[in-house]
């Protein structure tokens, strides 16, 4: 949960190496959350925004890493509540 100015918002986040790679495991991270949610049919449209996104942070970032944090901002919490747990396989900085 993400804390915000409206209460607490459903997110997950990662923070990944600042490397082409990363885009990937994040794509990952946005199908996992949006399945939990409930929401496959806008798996594609997310992948695509994360993967731009993800994309210009490797490019354009000053830090060795990147944080990507995907939050629901409608109301209700995930269809069953479960976690999210990181992408098996993918990097993570601490």
């Amino acid at each position: 949960m993400i804390e915000t100015g409206a209460g607490p918002m459903p997110a997950y986040t990662e923070t990944l190496p600042r490397a082409a790679a990363s885009a990937h495991c994040a794509r990952r991270l946005g199908r996992l959350a949006l399945d939990v949610w409930g929401f496959p049919d806008v798996q594609d449209a997310a992948e695509l925004v994360v993967s731009e996104l993800v994309a210009n942070a490797v490019l354009h970032a000053q830090r060795d890493s990147v944080r990507v944090t995907v939050t629901r901002l409608g109301a209700g919490a995930g269809r069953d509540g479960r976690p999210v747990e990181g992408p098996s396989g993918c990097s993570r900085r601490r």
